[in-house]
């Protein structure tokens, strides 16, 4: 609907004309009316009619002086002259001042309403031109944009007027993308529509960047860039509310200073695209997330599983999430890839729940009612869901596992080595379970037992050898159960320890 305002200072006339005329079936609407000239123009300015209704003679301001002074500022505005007066000058000044023209009183209902038809063709027709010039705008825009991103330089037709089609930006240029998920990717409707709402958000409402197309993204030219972390959050926010039905990833490229370097912001966003599978979706990934290091050519996993599992073992958390974080930054640098991190992961724990198996019954139980851990990893959408997956089920398994106490930490780890005599154990692996440097562990743990710690895992398993021994194990069998894997430094630890060979011992007892 056009909006009208009726300008008489004849009480009647105005009441007359609102009531006359079916004003919405010839597409109007009367929006308000006033008395004289200088209430015209405050109407005018509070409203924003399309045509003003208006008579030539009035007290304070007459309509020609208010059609002058409109006219000043606003072309678009229509007029359509109502008086009692006929003659040439006020006709011809009438014309000078643009009005559409003009009904003689009393008013002629059929007369009105042939020039309110003729008045509505107008409007229309420039409304049509309007949006057509918009249009046009809009695509060289965008046209602008492809140009700025091509690759090569030396290919680029960058348009002359770039920096008056873009528009220059204060803050540096930057580029937002956005990449729906691999089911809606294909369907060139559902992208429309995304764009189109994406449009609206950014151009229409605020103007706050130019939205245009880059298959298989959608991408915006932000003309505010995303300097912080509440921006951020903010924008995510924003585009999830405007997506409520779609599924997407989005990043953004670092600031550029020149319009020219926007292709190389573009390239840092699909980058961050392209491996969306580290971030979790409640964000826009940002160009300093992942940063450049050297790719490992070996990846010890077993290491890794050895350390949570002695972490678990021990009741000690920290430690644990302190080795978790470790593997994700050794396993991100070794292959990002979202079924390169799945497989490493899924590995990772299955080592860590196979030593709890074996640790005794009570474990076994334990773990066999949690091996769904690893299936469930490869559910995960994200890295960040399989790291806290993972996380929580490890506490879960420390908390029904692990046989931690109040004790002090040296009695703790006595009670450790007790429980692992048989398996390589090292002190440095105990320094860093518990933060400690190998060095300064071995001096307490010196002044505590009144043993170097090499030499109290060896008085630890030649204890249990000797008790293998006597229930009748075979030497080879028994070095192995007590952690020695080879036998002849067995023989060598054991005549160290008891002033004789093993099989001298065993002869013995038996």
């Amino acid at each position: 609907m056009y909006k009208v305002l009726i300008v008489d200072d004849e009480p009647m006339i105005r009441a007359g004309l609102q009531t006359l005329i079916d004003w919405e079936h010839y597409g109007f609407q009367v929006v308000g009316d006033a008395m004289n000239g200088r209430e015209a123009m405050s109407k005018y300015a509070e409203l924003g009619p399309h045509l003003i209704i208006i008579d030539i003679r009035m007290p304070v301001m007459d309509g020609l002086q208010v059609i002058e002074e409109i006219r000043k500022t606003d072309a678009s505005c229509r007029f359509l002259i109502l008086t009692g007066y006929a003659d040439f000058d006020y006709a011809k000044r009438a014309i000078v001042g643009q009005v559409d023209g003009y009904v003689l009183k009393p008013v002629d209902e059929e007369e009105i309403v042939v020039e309110l038809m003729r008045i509505y063709r107008y409007l229309q027709k420039q409304e049509e031109l309007s949006q057509l010039s918009v249009k046009s705008e809009a695509q060289r825009r965008e046209e602008c944009i492809q140009a700025l991103l091509a690759a090569d330089v030396g290919q680029r037709s960058i348009p002359h007027d770039v920096e008056t089609l873009i528009g220059a930006i204060a803050g540096g240029y930057q580029i937002l993308l956005l990449q729906l998920a691999q089911s809606q990717r294909a369907d060139l409707p559902i992208y429309a529509e995304v764009q189109q709402r994406l449009t609206v958000l950014f151009e229409t409402n605020k103007h706050r960047g130019i939205v245009f197309a880059a298959n298989p993204y959608i991408g915006v030219l932000l003309t505010e860039p995303i300097m912080d972390e509440g921006a951020r959050s903010r924008v995510y926010s924003e585009i999830k509310a405007a997506l409520p039905n779609h599924i997407f990833h989005s990043a953004i490229g670092r600031v550029v200073k020149q319009c020219k370097e926007i292709n190389t912001s573009f390239g840092e966003a699909a980058n961050l695209l392209a491996s969306h599978f580290l971030f979790g979706d409640e964000l826009i990934a940002q160009h300093d997330v992942i940063r450049a290091s050297e790719h490992p050519t070996t990846l010890d996993i077993g290491s890794l599983a050895e350390k949570l599992y002695y972490s678990m073992d021990m009741g000690n958390k920290e430690s644990l999430m302190h080795w978790l974080q470790l593997a994700g930054t050794e396993f991100i640098a070794y292959d990002s890839s979202e079924h390169g991190l799945k497989t490493n992961y899924a590995q990772l724990i299955s080592m860590v729940l196979n030593k709890l198996a074996g640790q005794n019954d009570k474990t076994y139980i334990i773990v066999q009612n949690t091996m769904s851990i690893i299936a469930q990893i490869y559910e995960q959408p994200n890295l960040t869901a399989i790291q806290n997956h993972i996380r929580q089920q490890l506490c879960d398994l420390t908390n029904l596992i692990s046989v931690s106490s109040n004790e002090p930490l040296l009695k703790q780890i006595m009670d450790f080595v007790e429980r692992h005599y048989a398996e390589n154990l090292k002190l440095d692996t105990l320094a860093e379970l518990f933060n400690y440097t190998s060095g300064y562990l071995g001096k307490i743990f010196k002044n505590y037992t009144g043993a170097h710690f090499h030499t109290y895992l060896d008085q630890i398993r030649i204890q249990k050898a000797i008790e293998l021994l006597g229930e009748g194990h075979k030497v080879h069998q028994v070095a192995t159960r007590v952690g020695y894997a080879n036998a002849d430094y067995f023989h060598s630890k054991f005549k160290k320890y008891v002033g004789e060979s093993p099989s001298s011992y065993k002869g013995k007892k038996n």
